[in-house]
């Protein structure tokens, strides 16, 4: 069985500010 995966632009997934600060905060991490 193959596994087929697609490109993940975390941009299309953040949409407020909050959420932008989250993410970058967890990749300071």
């Amino acid at each position: 069985m193959k596994t087929t995966t697609s490109p993940y632009d975390v941009a299309e997934h953040l949409r407020r500010p909050e959420e932008m600060a989250a993410y970058l905060e967890a990749c300071i991490e």
